[in-house]
């Protein structure tokens, strides 16, 4: 069985923006999720929060759909 856990747009945005004042422990979410092999669950209304958050739109993401 694989442990999921669905992420808001906040965590996204602040783990790829440097200037975001959640950043710092967006990165330490990221990075705790990734220790406990757990699979993200980005919602529709959520990856269309994300995408077309201005900040966001200048970053280079490395993210890959499943």
């Amino acid at each position: 069985m694989t442990n999921k856990i669905i992420v808001d747009t906040s965590i996204i945005v602040g783990t790829y923006d440097e200037q975001d004042c959640w950043h710092k422990q967006a990165k330490e979410l990221m990075e705790k999720f990734k220790e406990l092999s757990l699979d993200l669950v980005l919602l529709d209304c959520v990856a269309n929060e994300t995408f077309t958050t201005p900040s966001l739109l200048l970053l280079p993401l490395n993210i890959r759909f499943l």
